[in-house]
C-alpha cells in the first residue's frame, strides 16, 4: 500500500474493471485511493513537479494529473 507514504494515491487502469484477487480489489475499493478508469497513461510531463497526462480509452479524452511521483507497472 502507499497510502501511508502520500497524501492522496490515484491508480490508472485500462479497464473499468479490475482482474485482480477478489481480496486485493476490495481492500483498494475500501480505501481513499482514486482510481481513474478506463484511463492509461499517455505523457509525463517536469522534473520536479509532475503533470501525468491521462487518456480515457473510451472517450479518447486527456486529462492531466499533478503529482510528486509517478510510477508505471505496479
Amino acid at each position: 500500500m502507499l497510502e501511508p507514504f502520500a497524501n492522496l494515491v490515484k491508480i490508472a487502469h485500462r479497464r473499468g474493471k479490475f482482474r485482480a484477487h477478489e481480496h486485493s480489489v476490495e481492500n483498494h475499493a475500501n480505501s481513499d485511493v482514486q482510481f481513474m478508469t478506463p484511463s492509461v497513461p499517455i505523457e509525463l510531463r517536469g522534473e520536479e513537479e509532475i503533470d501525468v497526462v491521462l487518456e480515457n480509452v473510451i472517450e479518447g479524452e486527456e486529462e492531466i494529473h499533478k503529482a510528486d511521483a509517478a510510477d508505471y507497472g505496479l
